[in-house]
């Protein structure tokens, strides 16, 4: 009753001392929606989580991509990104060796490797992938 008091009978000052209130329950209550609903990702997002978890690797290479880059459902990390992208690798996927050998070689996320790194892109050469080649043969040959 007081805050319709004030913002009805003081004129403009009232109302500009209304906005952050207001805008306070807003932030609130868009609060409390997201934790009723119970979870930060996307349903699309939610899906593929879910198939990363029971293994599929086309899901977690998707998973991994997204901690990689980092979107509006997923915080960027690229340390969980390598979890992901060797699950998905050690199934065979040939995009995800690509990408583990990648965050390997520069260290994001943990330790530099560039031996594993030439490992991964290896058998993704292997396996018949053309980027992986391209990406051997700018690798250095003994480990730095």
């Amino acid at each position: 009753v007081g805050f319709v008091f004030i913002f009805f009978h003081s004129g403009i000052f009232g109302a500009l001392f209304s906005i952050p209130i207001i805008v306070g329950v807003l932030l609130g209550l868009r609060l409390w929606w997201g934790l009723r609903r119970g979870s930060r990702y996307s349903k699309r997002q939610h899906g593929i989580w879910v198939k990363a978890f029971k293994g599929d690797p086309e899901s977690c290479y998707r998973y991994g991509l997204a901690l990689k880059q980092g979107t509006s459902d997923v915080p960027k990390d690229p340390g969980e990104a390598r979890t992901w992208f060797e699950k998905a690798a050690r199934q065979g996927h040939l995009e995800a060796m690509v990408q583990l050998a990648e965050l390997l070689r520069w260290g994001a996320g943990g330790l530099r490797l560039p031996g594993e790194a030439r490992a991964w892109l290896q058998k993704a050469a292997d396996a018949g992938h053309p980027g992986a080649v391209e990406q051997l043969k700018g690798l250095p040959q003994a480990d730095t």
